[in-house]
């Protein structure tokens, strides 16, 4: 009877902690590397992964009707230039569609020309790649659940077209710069979300419910145009005295947390899962580093400038302090390690959002927590099991009574 309790109780722990994923199993995919889109597309299958060499490839009207994946090998590198078309440069017509690690660029500037349609397709992704010189960069036509992420999409009339009933589309971590009309343009959409990305030289249309922040603290976007606008409260009304990287006055009457410097989103793998660290800063951020122990190294670009301001967002399950107290946070100048000045640490269920300020002479900041989230799991279970060990003895010497 003992021995099934400890067996119940482990289970009943994993389950808990670990939210363990049942009766998943991977299928295999065939690779097809190729210097030709549309030859690959005409060999591959469902599920397939086409994998296309660094070069510049000349093609247009390019169409997705299968669910494969189109992986670049280098997103600057691996180009599909549209010799300027007047119509498009790649149609997915597909569900379950990921193009990744592209530039497409280079259709006609007159009429209606597109880099990239998705049309009444669902579950596409659109992750780390360029659109640049077109009339519309994307456009999402009578579809669902489409995501764009970690993408420049520049130089085009409109960077981002919604229209159609296309709803539950997911746009973040994007950079839209330099769109002549709009950045994003949504006509009679709902349930869209915008949020983390960069609006440079880039205006907003939109006609339709849709979400362009996320609750306090978590916050919207990026706006180059909002200078007007100054950081000396923080809190859900922004009435509380201090700063916290999101500006007083909403955007737009769309936007009610704008962010007040250049959003970075970082990913990193730690035990074999990807999480995204989001960053906002007025510095010049060269990278940043996740080291097991528990810490997160940004370096920078050391400059003589003005003040230097950071807001960093880490996911809870990555690294998180019982206390927020307990949160350390240094930075580097000169060889020399100092304190921050004016932290403020915030969190909700998923993060922990820190604000904080320095020289702009500092060329490495730390962040360092009490324990990464994982450690604690993993001493949870030891502890457990000891536990349930020991009492297992125990009642054996007759010790314990149950």
């Amino acid at each position: 009877m003992i021995r099934n309790l400890t067996v119940i109780v482990l289970i009943i722990l994993m389950l808990q902690f670990l939210n363990f994923p049942f009766g998943y199993v991977s299928s295999p995919q065939v690779i097809i590397e190729s210097k030709s889109l549309k030859e690959a597309l005409e060999k591959a299958n469902d599920g397939d992964t086409i994998i296309l060499l660094p070069g510049v490839y000349f093609e247009r009207e390019i169409d997705v009707n299968k669910s494969v994946r189109i992986v670049g090998k280098s997103r600057e590198e691996t180009i599909i230039d549209g010799n300027e078309t007047e119509q498009y440069i790649i149609k997915v017509m597909r569900e379950g569609v990921l193009i990744e690690n592209l530039t497409i660029r280079n259709t006609s500037r007159e009429g209606w020309s597109k880099g990239i349609i998705i049309y009444k397709a669902a579950n596409v992704t659109l992750r780390n790649i360029i659109v640049e010189d077109s009339i519309y960069g994307v456009e999402i036509w009578d579809s669902n659940f489409v995501t764009i992420t970690n993408s420049r999409i520049c130089n085009c009339t409109r960077g981002v077209y919604i229209h159609d009933e296309s709803f539950n589309n997911r746009i973040l971590y994007n950079m839209i710069l330099n769109c002549a009309e709009n950045g994003i343009h949504i006509e009679y959409c709902d349930g869209n979300i915008i949020c983390y990305n960069n609006f440079i030289n880039s205006s907003v249309f939109s006609l339709g419910d849709n979400t362009w922040f996320l609750q306090y603290p978590a916050g919207g976007n990026y706006w180059n145009g909002n200078i007007k606008s100054v950081d000396n409260y923080w809190g859900p009304y922004q009435n509380i005295s201090g700063s916290d990287g999101i500006l007083d006055e909403e955007y737009g009457n769309l936007d009610k947390y704008p962010y007040k410097g250049p959003i970075y989103n970082f990913q990193v793998t730690y035990d074999q899962k990807i999480f995204d660290i989001i960053l906002s800063t007025n510095s010049i951020v060269k990278n940043l580093h996740f080291i097991e122990n528990s810490t997160i190294v940004i370096n920078l670009e050391s400059t003589d400038g003005e003040s230097g301001f950071c807001r960093v967002a880490i996911p809870k399950e990555l690294m998180f302090c019982s206390n927020l107290s307990l949160w350390q946070v240094y930075y580097v100048m000169n060889g020399q390690v100092k304190e921050v000045d004016n932290l403020l640490i915030l969190e909700d269920a998923n993060a922990t959002y820190l604000y904080f300020e320095y020289s702009q002479r500092a060329n490495e900041i730390k962040i360092i927590s009490e324990f990464p989230s994982r450690l604690v799991i993993t001493l949870f279970f030891i502890i457990t099991g000891a536990l349930l060990i020991y009492f297992k003895r125990e009642i054996k010497k007759g010790k314990i009574l149950i």
